[in-house]
């Protein structure tokens, strides 16, 4: 079974090679020094130096375009991958079958990170080849992600790539003469049109990508897990659920309002995912001091039908929150198949330290789980599952879940 948090080695190497080659270094190590500081001005710009408008075209600068390559497309690729695992695994989500190529499209593309995570794990799900279109502002970027397509074999051998370089803003009219795409993705790149729209203005350029899709197919789009962000799709979505015009996939377990919106919950919702970062990414933040142990991203997906949803078993819900252990048990935030946020906990009884620390470190803030029975507490919206046993996983990445000591 493939693992999503998984980053191909290959890829790495492309990258890699591209900075020897920049840097005129002959080992990884000279050239990942040499791009320190470019890493360093692109991860700024990311966060504490984050423009109020578009952002500028990096990736025409070779050193912050490998940066961007070396740092930043491994933590995309990976967070794409994690949610189009959950579409496939969880949500049982498949493209509609033909023996002609699969269709992709990678909106605001960067480099292709997205894209290409997606393009390589639906051509092994599907066993079809992938004509990925990909959409960006930056002629640099895409010229990157084409020489990536072709330098790694991987890559050459499922995916074909076309670029189109043209506004986020205007992609519906500028794509409008390709055939109806089976996935599509938009990966960080919202919020760079999102902050000059309003809601109405957000959910119509949105609904404004349904004339792209195959009937079965769905869009992803992926946002950083920051309050504002997160809570921008949650909007979204449930503006959605409203119009009825596109209809949602997830993160949620049910096509329900957010119950986060309007609550005081200090959580809101985003995954954290535990994944391990390639050497020259890990050796490029010794210096940064970045927290690399989890990727945290939020996520929303949607088609043109509503979803079929399980009825069993008898409490379904979707972990918000750490998954943390006290001194009586463990306890948790969720949203529940109804819609509802409710606060969980589960005692301890029997489980010794190291067990009650495996356990803990096992669930992950978006794992899907489910109970049969449990009961009500004192407080509104407070549940006791009666022991752990009684915790059914349904969804982890990679559809498995070992002790990560395993």
């Amino acid at each position: 079974m493939t693992d999503p948090r998984h980053y191909p080695d290959f890829i790495e190497a492309h990258w890699l090679s591209c900075a020897r080659s920049h840097t005129r270094t002959q080992t990884n190590e000279e050239a990942l020094e040499k791009l320190r500081p470019a890493v360093q001005a692109l991860s700024d710009l990311f966060t504490t130096e984050r423009p109020d408008g578009g952002f500028p075209d990096y990736a025409a600068d070779p050193a912050k375009r490998i940066a961007y390559g070396l740092f930043f497309f491994p933590q995309s690729f990976v967070k794409c991958a994690l949610a189009l695992d959950q579409l496939l695994i969880y949500r049982q989500w498949r493209p509609a079958e033909s023996a002609e190529p699969l269709r992709l499209l990678d909106l605001g593309s960067a480099s292709g990170p997205c894209g290409i995570a997606a393009a390589l794990r639906l051509a092994r799900e599907t066993g079809r080849k992938v004509v990925l279109t990909a959409l960006d502002h930056s002629p640099s970027a895409l010229s990157a992600l084409s020489e990536l397509a072709v330098a790694c074999p991987q890559v050459a051998s499922q995916v074909s790539v076309r670029t189109v370089t043209g506004d986020l803003r205007r992609a519906p009219e500028l794509l409008r003469d390709l055939p109806p795409q089976d996935f599509v993705t938009i990966g960080f790149a919202a919020n760079e049109i999102f902050g000059s729209l309003d809601e109405a203005g957000r959910l119509a350029w949105v609904e404004s990508l349904k004339p792209l899709l195959g009937e079965s197919g769905l869009v992803l789009i992926l946002e950083p897990a920051l309050r504002e962000t997160a809570t921008a799709l949650r909007r979204l979505r449930d503006a959605m659920l409203k119009t009825q015009v596109l209809h949602p996939r997830g993160p949620d377990v049910a096509a329900t309002p957010c119950p986060l919106i309007a609550g005081d919950s200090k959580f809101w919702d985003h995954e954290v995912r535990e994944w391990t970062a390639p050497d020259s990414l890990e050796f490029l933040n010794r210096k940064l001091h970045r927290d690399l142990r989890v990727l945290k991203f939020t996520q929303i997906a949607f088609g043109k039908h509503p979803e079929k949803t399980n009825k069993t078993p008898g409490h379904i819900f979707r972990i918000t929150s750490p998954f943390e252990a006290n001194k009586g048990g463990f306890a948790f935030s969720a949203i529940t198949a109804e819609g509802v946020a409710v606060k969980i906990d589960i005692p301890n009884r029997g489980l010794s330290k190291s067990e009650c620390k495996r356990l803990s470190s096992r669930w992950e803030r978006g794992d899907i789980a489910g109970c049969d029975d449990w009961t009500p507490l004192g407080s509104p919206g407070t549940f006791r599952i009666p022991d752990c046993a009684k915790l059914i996983t349904l969804y982890h990445p990679g559809d498995a879940f070992p002790p990560k000591d395993a």
